[in-house]
């Protein structure tokens, strides 16, 4: 069997990218992102993401034991 894969319109082929770093390298990222599209969605949404981990994590929210 042989077989052959080509991509017709490569800038349309969907990619996932899974990153993990630290709350302080996130903050650092999206500092150094710009104000220009697709720079600036991807600010909002590291944004929102260490929005939700301070919400999660204030030391108010944590049971006492």
């Amino acid at each position: 069997m042989d077989s052959k894969m080509k991509f017709v319109n490569y800038k349309k082929v969907e990619a996932t990218l899974e990153i993990t770093m630290t709350i302080e390298e996130w903050f650092a990222l999206r500092e150094q992102l710009t104000s220009s599209w697709p720079s600036w969605v991807l600010g909002r949404d590291i944004g929102n993401m260490i929005s939700k981990i301070q919400q999660e994590f204030r030391p108010d929210k944590q049971e006492k034991k």
